[in-house]
């Protein structure tokens, strides 16, 4: 019987139910196949100037800052793309790859850009290790392993460029273990999980320079190194165990402890976060100064976000204006010759005095 009564619905759809009435024009199945091809072709090369962009401005970070890491390891500073089955022959059109992993990124001032690594360099061997024309991706995690685990911080890379090839042997850079990921994806984001940071490539879209782009860098890699997510999975934890003593005496568990505890501190957190990470961009040597209008816009773009009172984030304003005064706490520390160190509770402190000239430590 319900079939019955589906059947007339489907019948009584498809007659009532309407189309185009515009003359459309005929593509062809080949040229859409063609135009499909060039647009892969612009996603890939899109793709590999924006994790070139990230690579640049974040190796910085990393390097400036892997005394503030709980783990630190090696690296070169380079990025490479190898073949995988999905996008091999794309990816020849676009790099002109032969059969080795294309390096696409050389970080600034990274150990690589030292040896005179260069874009367009095929990796071919690493320590006598050949390349296979087959598995590229064994290949590289072997490559990531050998660049991660060497004990002499150093490591000789086999290089073909234009048919050539040549032995380059490249000083290691430490760096925090905290790996720097794009995310393609549309969203204005970036977010730490702990052990990562993750910055989307809307994200990369919105800020209007590098300074900009390492004061976000800075500040998720400030929630990873002071724990903040550990922190607040601490503080849920005490708050399910209330909810759970609270249920056993009146029979009822509405899970408010637990969530209260997940969200406690946490404006306090990102405001610890912004501060610590503008510390993180200023010793890579990037200008905050400027870089703190993004909050502007930001708070331009979300409304919601201007209230003062905040939401789990502090307020766009707060944090604009806070982020301006650790700016200036920054350069009276420079000023000082003091190392840029953030200031920690019962710490020496810098303040500014009102002749700006003058420092005053406590």
């Amino acid at each position: 019987m319900q079939f019955k009564y589906i059947s007339i619905l489907f019948g009584a759809w498809a007659l009532t139910a309407c189309g185009a009435v515009s003359k459309l024009p005929q593509v062809d199945d080949a040229a859409a196949k063609q135009e499909a091809e060039i647009q892969k072709e612009m996603a890939l090369n899109s793709a590999a100037q924006y994790r070139k962009r990230l690579n640049d401005v974040s190796y910085g970070l990393l390097t400036s800052n892997s005394k503030e890491c709980p783990e630190q390891r090696f690296s070169a500073g380079i990025q490479y793309y190898y073949f995988n089955d999905k996008n091999q022959n794309i990816a020849r059109r676009v790099f002109n790859m032969t059969d080795a992993p294309y390096i696409f990124s050389v970080a600034k001032n990274s150990s690589a850009a030292k040896a005179g690594i260069q874009i367009g360099d095929e990796i071919v061997a690493f320590n006598e290790t050949r390349a296979p024309n087959d598995d590229h991706r064994e290949f590289a995690k072997s490559l990531n392993d050998a660049i991660k685990e060497t004990k002499s911080g150093k490591i000789k890379l086999t290089l073909r460029s234009g048919g050539t090839e040549r032995d380059v042997a490249v000083s290691l850079d430490l760096v925090c273990d905290m790996p720097i990921v794009f995310q393609h994806k549309d969203v204005v984001n970036a977010f730490a999980d702990g052990s990562n940071v993750m910055v989307s490539k809307g994200m990369m879209r919105f800020v209007e320079n590098d300074d900009e782009l390492a004061l976000i860098i800075g500040h998720e890699m400030a929630h990873n190194t002071m724990g903040h997510l550990r922190k607040q999975q601490g503080n849920s934890l005490l708050g399910a165990l209330v909810d759970g003593v609270i249920g056993a005496v009146t029979g009822v568990n509405l899970g408010l402890f637990q969530q209260a505890g997940a969200n406690a501190f946490s404006q306090d957190f990102e405001a610890e976060s912004d501060y610590v990470g503008a510390y993180y961009a200023a010793r890579a040597g990037y200008d905050v100064s400027g870089a703190v209008y993004l909050w502007r816009r930001m708070g331009a773009d979300n409304p919601a976000a201007i209230h003062l009172a905040g939401t789990s984030h502090p307020s766009t304003a707060k944090r604009l204006l806070a982020l301006k005064k650790t700016q200036e706490e920054i350069e009276a520390k420079r000023a000082a010759g003091l190392p840029l160190l953030p200031d920690r509770e019962n710490s020496n402190k810098v303040t500014i005095n009102e002749n700006p000239a003058r420092v005053i430590t406590e």
